[in-house]
């Protein structure tokens, strides 16, 4: 070669020894202020641990109503974390729907179940805590986007537009429920398409659907639909944040 000094380099390097420790207890789970009323969504965060010396990778976390290896109803869906460096931690948020669950519920959070992980300690991967679910003091009315339905859903300029909406009492009954439709975010000078009224009694859980129509004449390009229970808040709820939703037309 025209240089032999440059064939060599040095490199450092680390070898760890060990392993991943995946931890949880009561401490490490995070619930809103009590009371909670039975049709509320609970927001439940779990800190999940690694108390190792080494990352670990690909964990799955579950919460389940009930203890799972006897019968426990898994709570929304498996939930996988990429990675937990060692010593580190990683919030992880499930949503508990009380519904039809009032009284006393023992929730289990279980971590890496199917044992996919070689740990340090295997005994520390669940806990449990209690959630009392008091009965409902006033209405929720709720609107979803999944709940806002648009037939035909692309349409052609001119068509009439078959717009329905169901709204779901998520707590103590409430009748003569007004709801209004809009086309644009009311908030923004939206134009009002249609009032209507739910006069039935709507206990815990039970839902009701309105329906109107949308002349689309004079109206091409992106739409939005906006349905607003409630709009001028005569009912007194346990949350005003869930009464409205939309839905995109095109």
């Amino acid at each position: 070669e025209c240089n032999e000094t440059d064939n060599r380099t040095l490199l450092d390097f680390t070898i760890a020894t060990g392993l991943p420790d995946l931890r949880v207890g009561q401490e490490d789970i995070t619930l809103p202020a009590a009371p909670i009323n039975e049709g509320s969504l609970v927001p439940i965060t779990v800190s999940v641990k690694n108390i190792g010396s080494l990352p670990a990778s690909n964990v799955s976390v579950r919460l389940y109503n009930g203890n799972p290896s006897a019968g426990g109803t898994q709570i929304g869906p498996t939930q996988t974390v990429q990675s937990i460096d060692a010593a580190g931690s990683v919030d992880v948020l499930f949503i508990f729907d009380t519904m039809g669950k009032g009284g006393t519920n023992v929730l289990y959070v279980v971590i890496d179940g199917e044992n996919g992980i070689v740990e340090a300690n295997e005994t520390n991967n669940t806990a449990l805590f209690t959630l009392d679910i008091q009965p409902p003091q006033l209405p929720n009315l709720t609107i979803t986007a999944d709940a806002v339905q648009i037939t035909p859903s692309s349409a052609q300029e001119g068509e009439q537009v078959a717009i329905s909406a169901t709204v779901t009492n998520r707590g103590a009954s409430a009748s003569n429920i007004p709801v209004r439709l809009y086309l644009g975010d009311p908030a923004s000078g939206g134009t009002l398409i249609a009032e209507q009224s739910i006069y039935q009694i709507l206990t815990l859980g039970q839902s009701a659907t309105i329906q109107a129509t949308l002349d689309t004449t004079g109206r091409p390009g992106q739409q939005n639909i906006f349905v607003k229970g409630d709009p001028a808040n005569t009912i007194s709820e346990s949350s005003e944040d869930d009464n409205i939703a939309s839905k995109s037309l095109f």
